[in-house]
């Protein structure tokens, strides 16, 4: 009786943080609830638009290795970005567009990333894995939300972002 009152619960819990932010939540709320739906919030650091200004073109130029990096983002709205601690090459950006005219620039700068992490000799350096794992890396998009998708599981990263976004 009582693992099937647990278990309801758990039930309950996990469609309340996993599926019903929709609407409520502010987009790095939705982002942080993205990582914790795929249990992610313990190998990543998060940058996200709540970060000070002086951070935001640091930590924006460094990962994008763009020195316009900070003047491109004024066509984003709101941004969440998470990268491995572990060094194995998980990643998941989020960038929301201002506007749909800006679409193609957001998308612009999430292929910029994903082809200079495609570049590199993740292999001879980091092992088959990671390898596969950027070759797998996916852009994918739900109305203004952009999506850089570098994960082991890029279809259950996409199921989530549906449910959530």
């Amino acid at each position: 009786m009582k693992k099937g009152v647990l278990s309801i619960l758990l039930l309950f819990l996990t469609v309340l943080f996993c599926g019903c932010q929709r609407e409520e939540a502010s987009p790095e709320q939705r982002f942080l609830t993205l990582l914790s739906c795929l249990n992610a919030e313990e190998r990543t650091a998060v940058y996200s638009g709540q970060d000070g200004a002086d951070k935001r073109r640091e930590g924006l130029e460094r990962i994008y290795r763009r020195e316009d990096a900070f003047e491109v983002f004024s066509s984003v709205e709101s941004y969440g970005i998470a990268l491995s601690r572990r060094g194995d090459g998980y990643e998941i950006h989020m960038l929301l567009s201002r506007h749909p005219s800006d679409d193609e620039t957001v998308k612009g700068v999430l292929r910029g990333r994903m082809e200079l992490i495609q570049r590199t000799d993740v292999e001879g350096y980091l092992g088959e894995e990671y390898a596969e794992r950027i070759a797998s890396a996916r852009i994918y998009t739900r109305g203004r939300y952009h999506f850089l998708l570098v994960t082991e599981d890029n279809l259950r990263a996409m199921k989530e972002i549906d449910g959530i976004f």
